[in-house]
């Protein structure tokens, strides 16, 4: 984008010189590239159907045999720069349950080489609701100097032991501003 100023002289009421331009980036949009599943089984579908919201999910089942009613999906991307001036992650799903379930969006950040949550919620049942979250603070603790890595962890947790559900992830995506 192309930010115009009108008053080369800010602050003085002079408006009279010339015009300043200044070339803004646009935001980069960044899909994943690699998703790690576990707790939790495919049931159907790829990394490849979390680019668009389309309604064609990949689906991932609680593991019938575990003790915990748990299913998690990792997230790895590349992020175009190291140091980003913001980072925003929008995720879209629901999960197919008798119960509910916690959905929990966490960030690697790379400065402490840990997972930090950033939004836990009620899943969303039976229909598809979309989450965005935006980090306070310095964003490029969640880029990985050097290589521009990337990951999200969304976990889903019921307090129901023996409760089955799917996940059912729609769209995954990182806005990373420049």
């Amino acid at each position: 984008g192309l930010l115009l100023t009108a008053d080369p002289f800010p602050g003085t009421g002079n408006a009279h010189g010339p015009t300043s331009y200044q070339v803004i980036s646009p935001p980069a949009i960044v899909t994943a590239d690699t998703v790690e599943i576990g707790p939790g089984v495919l049931f159907n579908g790829s990394v490849a159907d979390l680019a668009d919201s389309d309604n064609v999910d990949l689906s991932v089942n609680r593991n019938p045999f575990g003790l915990q009613a748990v299913v998690q999906l990792d997230l790895l991307a590349v992020s175009p720069t190291d140091t980003p001036s913001s980072i925003e992650f929008q995720y879209e799903a629901s999960i197919f349950a008798r119960g509910n379930a916690t959905q929990t969006i966490s960030l690697f950040n790379y400065d402490t080489g840990a997972f930090e949550a950033i939004d836990a919620r009620n899943a969303a049942r039976f229909g598809d609701s979309t989450v965005t979250v935006m980090p306070s603070g310095d964003p490029s603790r969640f880029v990985e100097p050097g290589t521009g890595n990337m990951e999200a962890r969304i976990r889903y947790n019921s307090g129901i032991a023996r409760l089955q559900f799917t996940v059912n992830a729609d769209q995954a995506f990182w806005t990373i501003g420049n």
